[in-house]
């Protein structure tokens, strides 16, 4: 009788603020990191420790005028930002689309050495797969190395609708994407649901998710800093300067070890399997980017305020910021049923 294999849940607990250092020029640098439950979070600093370091990275380069959209979500890059992903794992099948905003066409992907799709005017490119890596050993060795490639659509303003510059803050987005694998073996579907049901599974002590066990997981976190300058010398009111944000998403997934020896009909029922559950994380991912978002908004609208309290308005609004992804993913996750609705069941 099989047993059904279920997505997770993030529960992140207390939150931390290292000490803040405020300089003339009123710039303020926090660390914000999401930590879940003790043992997800020892699991997850392992992972950081071992991966991410090294490996190929894809630099994803969103204008301010278009998102670049990945076909499992997990690898979005919102407009303005400039997304690394690390491929260092054989698991990796992604295309990637353009999105323009409104008021914005898409005209190409840029060329150069190392940069994928170049001179392409299609918007989508991909997808880019590392399925056929293992076995190969020159293909294989360039998982290690830290070559780096690009994607970088280019998008111009079509004239159907007035393209809003007048904002003054300079505002820096950069995120880091981390997939991360812990090995599951087997050479059938029931030798593989007994090792995902295994200590093979390092989430096998931890809470289980409704019927089933844990088997991903998505952490986010972020360092992010801003300056405010005076309206005028000797002045008490404030406006915002600059703001950047550095965002780290890892997403911790099984990894079926010599997949690429098994049947073709097992592969297909994993790779089922693995695109599901990485869909599902790819929503948590992107409550992550919409709380950016909204980060990012405050700064643009807030005028003029006092500089005696800036760090306290800019604390609650974070704080509210974490609250609605924290919502949004138990909402999410109650939804789907922690990815169960969306075929995460092997």
């Amino acid at each position: 009788m099989s047993k059904s294999v279920r997505g997770d849940r993030f529960q992140p607990g207390p939150r931390t603020c290292p000490s803040c250092a405020i300089s003339r020029a009123y710039t303020v640098t926090r660390s914000r990191n999401e930590k879940a439950k003790v043992l997800r979070y020892v699991l997850i600093a392992a992972f950081l420790t071992l991966g991410g370091a090294t490996g190929c990275k894809i630099q994803v380069v969103a204008p301010l005028g278009a998102d670049v959209v990945s076909s499992s979500g997990a690898f979005d890059c919102r407009a303005g930002t400039t997304c690394t992903v690390v491929v260092d794992h054989p698991y990796y099948y992604e295309a990637f689309s353009v999105e323009p905003k409104p008021g914005y066409a898409f005209t190409t992907f840029l060329e150069g050495q190392g940069r994928f799709c170049g001179g392409s005017e299609k918007p989508v490119c991909g997808p880019l797969n590392t399925r056929g890596f293992p076995g190969n050993e020159g293909l294989s060795a360039l998982l290690g190395q830290d070559d780096e490639f690009f994607l970088e659509p280019e998008v111009v303003a079509d004239g159907t609708l007035p393209v809003d510059d007048s904002s003054t803050l300079k505002v820096t987005l950069r995120e880091s994407v981390n997939l991360d694998h812990y090995p599951i073996h087997g050479d059938s579907v029931e030798t593989i649901q007994a090792s995902l049901y295994s200590q093979d599974n390092p989430f096998y002590n931890a809470e289980p998710v409704g019927s089933g066990i844990q088997v991903g997981i998505t952490q986010p976190g972020y360092d992010y800093s801003f300056s405010a300058e005076r309206l005028q010398p000797g002045s008490s009111n404030c406006r915002f300067a600059a703001l950047t944000i550095d965002a780290t998403i890892t997403i911790v997934m099984p990894g079926l070890q010599q997949r690429h020896t098994l049947p073709a009909n097992l592969q297909a029922r994993w790779d089922e399997f693995y695109l599901a559950l990485l869909a599902h994380e790819g929503g948590h991912a992107n409550f992550v980017r919409d709380s950016f978002e909204e980060i990012v908004a405050f700064f643009e609208s807030r005028g003029q305020f006092s500089c005696d309290t800036i760090s306290e308005e800019v604390d609650a609004v974070l704080e509210q910021a974490a609250a609605g992804y924290d919502q949004r993913s138990f909402d999410y996750d109650v939804e789907t049923n922690h990815g169960v609705f969306q075929g995460v069941v092997f």
